[in-house]
């Protein structure tokens, strides 16, 4: 079976003022599906055809001769996951074990914070950064986005959230599985 782009978990205006129903409409109507169609086209008839997202992108992750797969497989589980990330009234600190491990690694969420917005500002395209609880470092952004749905926890990201690099926020991420 192709490839699906997931519906949004929210009406298209519900995180105005901060993200445009316009910005949604482009960002997830054009944007995400172009991504989609293009991850489709690629494997359609080849040894990736049927295989999970995840599944696809370990097998070319690396391999030159599929950089577009590779791309374009990564883009559509960046922002499937992205949409998952953010809700309508999200954001604010982290409380309980993960606000523990925050203060115990970075020394407080306030650090946290700026050292996950420059990392996110200096990633190259459109600068997410990500953390995780199993990241085996104390790094803001742990070497690979794919981990699982339940251990990310942060996402912060200028673009994709309308703001620029200085204005940008953090949201507590939302899994739904």
């Amino acid at each position: 079976m192709a490839h699906q782009l997931p519906e949004l978990p929210y009406g298209l205006d519900a995180l105005e003022p901060h993200i445009s129903r316009q910005t949604l409409e482009f960002h997830h109507g054009k944007h995400h599906a172009a991504y989609v169609t293009n991850l489709n086209k690629l494997i359609e008839g080849g040894e990736l055809e049927g295989k999970s997202l995840e599944e696809v992108i370990l097998a070319v992750a690396g391999d030159a001769a599929k950089a577009g797969v590779f791309n374009n497989a990564a883009q559509v589980w960046n922002h499937s996951f992205y949409w998952q990330c953010i809700k309508p009234g999200g954001g604010g600190a982290p409380t309980g074990a993960l606000a523990e491990k925050i203060a115990a690694d970075f020394g407080s969420f306030e650090a946290f914070v700026e050292q996950f917005k420059a990392a996110g500002a200096t990633q190259f395209g459109p600068g997410p950064g990500w953390s995780s609880m199993a990241a085996p470092s104390r790094s803001p952004r742990p070497p690979t986005p794919i981990c699982p749905w339940p251990m990310v926890r942060r996402l912060c990201s200028p673009w994709m959230s309308g703001s620029t690099p200085t204005t940008s926020t953090t949201r507590t991420a939302v899994p739904t599985t």
